[in-house]
């Protein structure tokens, strides 16, 4: 063992016994993203924050009264069973509004009235995606699309 691993064990060794805890290799910046949406209909998927409701989304809008709905789908777990898809629609005081928040690593369908921007801001998700059995509905890990992701579809199909 070298001098600086001898170090590091007395850091991580006194760290516990002072209680504290460690979440990753640092605790990350917040940053922020800005989502442009097209009128109509649009899928994202959050990469900041673990999760935000559905009011702080509607928030986050240039104009909150852009906001028509938001879609998410629930995979049940099962390939033998389906899912459901769950929804917010603020227009609509009566709808069953079972869609309580967004959160990353999940897709959603966002539907607004005029071309409008969605700003959030927090920790940039790891990309750890959950993935159940049977359909789901998920989002792409990261900020931003770099050169080594980008991919014609040609080459896909």
């Amino acid at each position: 063992m070298d001098r600086s691993q001898l170090y590091l064990g007395v850091l991580v060794a006194l760290g516990c016994l002072l209680g504290f805890t460690r979440q990753g290799d640092a605790a990350r910046p917040p940053q922020t993203q800005i989502v442009s949406l097209a009128a109509g209909w649009n899928q994202i998927s959050i990469q900041v924050g673990s999760s935000f409701t559905v009011g702080e989304v509607e928030a986050a809008l240039v104009d909150p009264n852009n906001l028509i709905e938001v879609w998410s789908y629930a995979p049940s777990g099962s390939p033998a069973t389906p899912g459901h898809w769950m929804t917010y629609q603020p227009k609509l005081a009566g709808y069953p509004h079972d869609l309580t928040s967004l959160e990353p690593g999940k897709a959603y369908w966002v539907r607004v009235a005029v071309a409008e921007s969605l700003e959030l801001a927090g920790a940039p998700w790891d990309g750890t995606i959950t993935v159940h059995p049977g359909w789901n509905f998920l989002g792409f890990p990261g900020l931003n699309l770099g050169t080594s992701e980008a991919q014609e579809l040609a080459a896909v199909f």
